[in-house]
């Protein structure tokens, strides 16, 4: 939920934030119908969780499997609080997008089960300053599945001088 925070602090202080990054990020209205993945209980709901975060789960070892469940069980009020505002609308960004006027680079899976990539699509039409960029054969966790291109992006992204150009790039699946 790190975008979300981000995004909310960059529409309230947009005076406090040079550049905004945001990765698969929630913060807009959607339907979160794959959200409760993210509460495992068990190896299996855990590999669950894993087939919606990617389009390519690694597989976890049972003896590992079980000390993260046990590690997430322990923090879920964390993630079952985030949920809950994300369902109740209370934070949501949408119709605030209008506040983050600084350079955006929004970075897609295309294949991101837990936020649709329509989510980023509408992000990046409301802040029209902002570049897309979509990694085909990926999920939501494109700083791990693409982690080249994902950090090569990054760091043009805020190395440019002037910022990217606004646009949308596609980017096929090349592993």
């Amino acid at each position: 939920m790190g975008g979300w925070v981000s995004l909310k602090f960059a529409a309230d202080h947009p005076e406090r934030v040079r550049r905004l990054i945001l990765m698969d990020s929630a913060g807009l209205l959607f339907d979160g119908v794959n959200a409760d993945a993210l509460h495992p209980h068990n190896p299996k709901e855990l590999a669950h969780m894993m087939e919606v975060l990617s389009p390519h789960p690694r597989p976890v070892p049972d003896f590992f499997a079980r000390d993260i469940v046990r590690n997430m069980t322990a923090n879920e009020w964390v993630v079952a609080r985030a949920l809950k505002s994300m369902r109740s609308g209370r934070d949501l960004m949408d119709g605030k997008l209008q506040s983050v006027n600084m350079p955006v680079l929004i970075v897609w899976g295309r294949e991101d089960l837990m936020t649709p990539l329509a989510v980023g699509e509408r992000m990046h039409r409301g802040m029209p300053q902002s570049l897309l960029y979509v990694f085909d054969g990926t999920g939501h966790l494109a700083p791990t599945e693409r982690s080249r291109q994902v950090s090569a992006s990054v760091i043009n992204f805020l190395n440019a001088e002037p910022p990217l150009a606004a646009g949308t790039q596609e980017i096929a699946d090349s592993r």
